[in-house]
């Protein structure tokens, strides 16, 4: 996804990468699995999805879950760069081209979201000014009442990233909006990922917020 400073950095040779089924982007559809078996929501909203991996694996699961209801609806907001990798792709049929919004990663701090069960934001904030990540949660905990989180820390490096913060950073965020850091829930994720209780998957420390 674009940073603010240097908006195509991400460009679409980037999120072909994601198109792997191996790695990183394994990963990230394990985590979407994990989301569905967890929480199984009904409307769902990935910000700065990239292609929507995290998406793809969370309405496999749901697809394969015979107990699933109809009518799951998913909101994936990315750059069009990202969506233009998505519609020339057969591999992640799962996501309706019609599910993905074009938005550069500056305009999510003033994006008014559709209310949904279930946020999912990974790997955006540390590409925002501090203020503009601060007005990113505000937005993301307008939307719904539980925020799937995560943002890379200090002394990661990596492309764009210009707001390297410790956990405790966005714990804080999160809290002026009602929203805590919810252990337990946290607990469950990392146990349905098959790490252990704070760890992270390749690089990636994800955090559940919920509204207090």
């Amino acid at each position: 996804m674009a940073s603010t400073s240097e908006p195509f950095l991400y460009d679409a040779a980037y999120h072909a990468l994601e198109l792997d089924t191996n790695g990183f982007s394994a990963d990230l559809r394990r985590i979407g699995a994990a989301l569905w078996a967890l929480y199984r929501p009904a409307r769902v909203a990935d910000v700065g999805c990239s292609i929507g991996n995290v998406l793809a694996g969370l309405m496999a699961a749901a697809v394969a879950d015979p107990t699933h209801p109809p009518g799951l609806v998913v909101h994936a907001y990315e750059s069009p760069q990202a969506i233009g990798v998505f519609r020339e792709s057969p591999r992640l049929p799962q996501i309706p081209l019609e599910a993905f919004t074009a938005i550069r990663m500056e305009e999510l701090t003033d994006w008014h979201l559709d209310p949904v069960d279930l946020v999912v934001c990974t790997e955006v904030g540390e590409h925002l000014t501090p203020e503009q990540g601060r007005n990113l949660v505000d937005n993301l905990t307008c939307a719904a009442d539980r925020v799937v989180w995560s943002a890379a820390l200090p002394n990661v490096g990596g492309i764009g990233h210009i707001n390297l913060q410790p956990l405790e950073y966005w714990d804080a965020a999160f809290e002026v909006n009602h929203f805590v850091l919810d252990s337990q829930e946290l607990h469950n994720l990392d146990a349905a990922l098959g790490i252990p209780f704070g760890g992270d998957v390749r690089g990636r420390v994800l955090r559940v917020y919920r509204r207090r």
